[in-house]
């Protein structure tokens, strides 16, 4: 598809930033998280069992808020995407600001392994000892998301990142 086309695909659909479905999704959130809490009461293996299940969408959600908050589409109010990006941030269990930045920094070295800094913990193997190899390649083959547990320290550690690297190198 060429920029012509994908223009005129979308002067077709409409495009519009409202706040109305994260206001919605936000709500059936807070239903779920009340839910969850009740079936955790319960006692019961079944009830346990579809309690982290709907942890699981609430999570899920959370991320999305988080996400589309982070890309300023949940609103054309920065302050309601910020507040819509911290709200998504607490249900996924990410902190906002890191993730949104690294994630704009993301978007702008996609494909470069030497900058994209979502890619940090994969980058120079040849560094890594042979037991570091071994477990993240035993937990890919695995699917153990030990990869996903990595990314999380990435977000919580990358503000102190910054507090630490040297003042001529941090930004403004």
């Amino acid at each position: 598809m060429d920029r012509r086309a994908y223009l005129q695909i979308r002067t077709r659909l409409k495009f519009s930033k409202s706040f109305r479905s994260s206001a919605v999704i936000l709500a059936c959130d807070i239903a779920l998280i009340a839910l969850v809490i009740g079936l955790l009461q319960a006692d019961e293996v079944v009830s346990y069992c579809i309690a982290q299940i709907l942890i699981a969408i609430t999570a899920f959600h959370g991320f999305s808020l988080l996400h589309e908050a982070g890309h300023g589409n949940c609103s054309h109010h920065r302050a309601v995407n910020t507040i819509t990006g911290h709200l998504g941030s607490i249900l996924c269990g990410l902190p906002y600001f890191p993730w949104k930045q690294i994630h704009h920094e993301h978007h702008v070295w996609v494909g470069n392994i030497n900058k994209d800094p979502t890619l940090a913990a994969v980058r120079n193997p040849e560094q890594r000892s042979k037991l570091a190899i071994g477990v993240l390649n035993s937990a890919w083959k695995s699917w153990v998301p030990i990869l996903g547990l990595l990314q999380q320290f990435v977000f919580w550690a990358h503000p102190f990142r910054i507090l630490f690297q040297d003042k001529p190198n941090r930004r403004k």
